[in-house]
């Protein structure tokens, strides 16, 4: 039931101003303003800063993982001339014991004796 300027809402059993379309709308985006955009401005600074906290964490684990490397490339260099040492080494064992010329003659006379 509408009376002069006024809706009637029975719920409630009070009055309310009538307002056209363009109050409503002035009225939601005084809201918005007054409300939304400080949440938001608040919810951006704690994003940025969120950001900077995962750049900062991003390039410390970079860099350590970049000291890691080459860290793990000297122990590399290191075991590399190690085992270089060690395979001389047995080349020098296998030829003074001359294993093959042993074996050869072995057989040698494992052929003539039989």
């Amino acid at each position: 039931m509408f009376f002069a300027g006024f809706a009637r809402v029975p719920e409630l059993a009070i009055f309310l101003p009538m307002r056209d379309n363009d109050c409503v709308a002035e009225d939601v985006r005084q809201v918005l303003q007054d409300f939304l955009a400080p949440e938001m401005r608040e919810i951006r600074t704690r994003l940025d800063a969120i950001d900077e906290i995962g750049r900062i964490r991003y390039e410390a684990i970079v860099q350590r993982l970049d000291s890691q490397g080459k860290r793990l490339e000297f122990h590399e260099e290191a075991i590399r001339a190690r085992f270089d040492i060690v395979v001389q080494r047995l080349e020098t064992i296998q030829q003074s014991f001359a294993f093959d010329k042993r074996i050869s003659s072995m057989e040698d006379e494992k052929r003539r004796s039989a």
